[in-house]
């Protein structure tokens, strides 16, 4: 939860949470606002492509970044995943390997089989995912996006 003391209204900006990332879409409508310095808002703000991860609830969930042009800020609650290179890296790999681990249990924890109730970033960087080669496959991102569209 944000802190309401620290909202100061100088430099607000509309918020993403935890419940606006959902499986593949990610809710933009009324959403709340929070102060991010001019200084800290590339650290604290999302862009195209990036991969936002829920921290809690539905561990893992996520959605790619496809949002309306602007300055969206992010709780603390939620993972910022952002390609390293956009010639090589695609988000959407990523998005399909935490829909995989969702679904094989990934991030269900011993005999009981209950789900991990929080993700921080130092568990998340524990897991290890695929990372596709693009070299022989060229032209991969832009059929994801493509495909994406087409829904």
């Amino acid at each position: 939860m944000l802190d309401e003391k620290r909202i100061k209204g100088h430099h607000l900006v509309p918020y993403l949470r935890n419940q606006d990332v959902q499986w593949g879409r990610i809710n933009t409508i009324g959403l709340p606002e929070m102060d991010i310095v001019p200084e800290e808002m590339d650290r604290y703000s999302v862009s195209q492509g990036d991969l936002l991860v829920c921290e809690g609830g539905e561990v893992g969930r996520a959605a790619v970044w496809r949002g309306p042009d602007g300055v969206f800020g992010y709780q603390k609650a939620l993972h910022r995943l952002r390609p390293v290179s956009s010639d090589s890296d695609i988000a959407e790999f990523m998005y399909y390997s935490l829909i995989a681990a969702s679904v094989c249990g990934t991030f269900q924890e011993g005999d009981t089989k209950s789900t991990i109730s929080h993700l921080p970033a130092e568990k998340f960087r524990t897991y290890r995912f695929p990372y596709p080669r693009l070299w022989p496959f060229p032209g991969l991102g832009g059929s994801a996006a493509r495909r994406r569209e087409r829904r």
